[in-house]
């Protein structure tokens, strides 16, 4: 979305979305674009296709920098509209799951995200070193330059911890956006790095000794996933989707949001900890792996009830 100028998603791909052939469709499952939304509603009516949505995360007012966009406004108004009429509405966080409950009286289902346990598996320190010459065991942020994913903080808290090493890695971060843009020095210990791509990802955080979320508001974060899975310290926020992610602490460590001495001292502790990055690994590959979620999602798909289906999550 934010390499195209607004609009201009639109108009390349609602034309082809449009001209989808649908002969022997049985389901439809859109996520999170209006066009696709509309499609699938569309094709509901005309052909009685089975239509099945998952709503993923709100968009709050820290999704913007100085309140939400326009875009962000209608992608709203999108989620509440699939949220209501489609056949199922999936929810992948129990706390969205209230969410649309408690604000608009919507009855959704829970699945959570899947994550892809062999990328995990295949993240190496050795191909981290390869690629980059960085040293492992640094403190690693993966995000964006985004107001909802908070990548300052990671910087401030950079800068508080001078004795450890921190990376921070996303489209949009860069040392110019980080002084420029966001009006803060880099520190010596910290290793801006660009885009990585979902392989060097679980490199970085196979070569990492804690992982830090910052992020504001978070679905269910998948990067937490990948990083209990990879069997990793996780350091987050007391933000609900991310401590939904770690089972409120069990399987995680949980900072008070915009606290860097708070924060400090659970990366801290989280850096000595051997057992909790254990049974977060156990509970993630008997969770959120990707045969799992499938099962379901395939059992929905068949047309029986999400009660039925999803009742022993």
């Amino acid at each position: 979305m934010q390499r195209f100028p607004a609009g201009e998603f639109s108009s390349r791909f609602a034309a082809r979305i449009q001209d989808l052939k649908c002969s022997g469709l049985k389901v439809s499952h859109s996520h999170v674009f209006p066009i696709f939304i509309d499609w699938s509603r569309e094709i509901r009516r005309k052909r009685g296709v089975r239509w099945v949505h998952t709503h993923h995360n709100w968009y709050y007012r820290e999704f913007g920098r100085n309140g939400l966009e326009p875009w962000q406004e209608k992608f709203n108004e999108g989620f509440l509209a699939a949220a209501a009429e489609a056949d199922v509405c999936l929810c992948v966080s129990r706390g969205q799951q209230k969410f649309l409950k408690d604000r608009f009286g919507l009855r959704t289902h829970h699945l959570a995200n899947g994550v892809d346990v062999a990328a995990c598996k295949a993240g190496s320190t050795a191909n981290w070193y390869d690629a980059t010459s960085i040293n492992p065991d640094f403190i690693l942020f993966v995000g964006r330059n985004d107001p909802v994913k908070h990548p300052e903080f990671f910087v401030e808290l950079a800068a508080a911890l001078p004795n450890e090493r921190f990376l921070i890695s996303g489209e949009g971060i860069s040392s110019e956006v980080i002084e420029n843009e966001w009006k803060l020095s880099v520190p010596g210990n910290l290793h801006v790095l660009g885009t990585l791509s979902h392989a060097e990802v679980q490199d970085a955080i196979a070569a990492c000794k804690v992982l830090v979320l910052c992020s504001r508001r978070e679905g269910l974060p998948t990067l937490v996933l990948e990083g209990m899975i990879a069997g990793k310290p996780v350091v987050v926020p007391d933000e609900q989707g991310c401590m939904e992610a770690i089972g409120d602490g069990q399987f995680g460590y949980i900072y008070q949001s915009g606290s860097l001495e708070d924060c400090a001292r659970q990366v801290l502790a989280a850096a000595k900890d051997r057992d909790r990055p254990r049974r977060a690994r156990e509970h993630a590959l008997s969770t959120y792996a990707w045969p799992e979620i499938m099962r379901r999602l395939d059992s929905i798909y068949r047309g029986n009830s999400p009660e039925s289906v999803l009742v022993a999550q």
